[in-house]
This record gives structure tokens, C-alpha cells and sequence, in this order.
């Protein structure tokens, strides 16, 4: 899963509805998924180190199956949310989170935390989770710094009205 994760999206950017880039790690893979070793979180640099080994042995690291099944949504969320707020959560790093609604794995939201990081100048995927529509309050702010545009139900223009026979 890592060697996925590290081929498809590190060092990759995608670009937000304003303009932003929003670049993957390396280092954010164990958070991400929430990597534990022994029962206990992972440390990301031992852990990445260990996964680019040659055979590494998985079988003592566990994981949150619903963020690793979710983890390739990230990049379509980036560039396509619903809304981009501010983080209300004081103990999830990041001053950003995307939101996008879903209807997936019985929750309504897909939330994306990033932070710029200081040594490369470059925002970066920080964790991702999904949440109950009640509970995205605690994590972001209102209002939005952005939000999708709902979109607005156009009338037929006059000249394709429906055929009718008139006798």
C-alpha cells in the first residue's frame, strides 16, 4: 500500500479551486492511514523506512481501513470540494481542510487537512478522514473560504420548447 501511495501521489501536486498547490509527502503516508506498529502510532520515519526495504514484513503494523480505502480520493477532493475551510480542530495539524459530501462507507463527508510546510515552502496533505455531517463542526470553520456554486436549474430556451400538435 505504501509503494502505491508513494508511486502514484509523492512528490506529485494537485491544484485547488483557487489556485493552490497542494503537494503529497512521504512523510504523511503513516498519518494518512493511521499506521500503528505494535499497537502503538507509528513513527514515520522508521516506518518509511522499513516499507522501502526490499520484503519488509507488514504483519506487525495495522492500519484504518476506511482511510486507506479513501486515500486515492484525496487528489479529486483538492481539486474539486465542495468547500475549503479553516480548521476549527486545535489538535489536527493544519490550518486548511477540504470538504467534499459523500454518501460512501456510512459517512456524508471526506475532510482533507493541509499545512504549508516551513523547510519546502509548499502546502502539503497533512490526514483525511471521513466524518458524519454532524460532527464536521468540530473540525471546520464557517464560513467557507470557498464553496462551490450550487448550481442553478436553467428554463428551456424559448425556441426548444417540447413539440406539440395543435389541431
Amino acid at each position: 500500500m505504501f509503494r502505491r501511495y508513494e508511486k502514484e501521489l509523492v512528490g506529485k501536486y494537485v491544484q485547488n479551486p483557487l489556485g493552490t498547490r497542494v503537494w503529497f509527502m512521504d512523510y504523511n503516508f503513516p498519518k494518512l492511514v493511521q499506521l500503528n506498529f505494535r499497537g502503538n502510532k507509528a513513527r514515520a520515519n522508521r516506518a518509511i523506512a522499513h516499507l522501502r526495504t526490499e520484503n519488509p514484513d507488514e504483519s506487525e503494523y495495522t492500519i484504518d481501513n476506511s482511510r486507506f480505502s479513501t486515500l486515492f480520493w484525496i487528489p479529486d477532493i483538492i481539486v474539486d470540494p465542495d468547500s475549503i475551510n479553516d480548521n476549527a480542530h486545535g489538535m489536527i495539524e493544519g490550518d486548511i481542510v477540504y470538504v467534499k459530501r459523500y454518501a460512501k462507507a456510512g459517512s456524508d463527508f471526506k475532510l482533507v487537512f493541509t499545512t504549508v510546510d516551513e523547510a519546502l515552502n509548499q502546502r502539503v496533505v497533512t490526514t483525511s478522514f471521513l466524518t458524519q455531517e454532524d460532527r464536521l463542526g468540530q473540525f471546520v470553520k464557517t464560513p467557507a473560504r470557498w464553496a462551490r456554486k450550487p448550481k442553478r436549474e436553467q428554463p428551456p430556451p424559448e425556441g426548444n420548447l417540447p413539440f406539440t400538435d395543435k389541431k
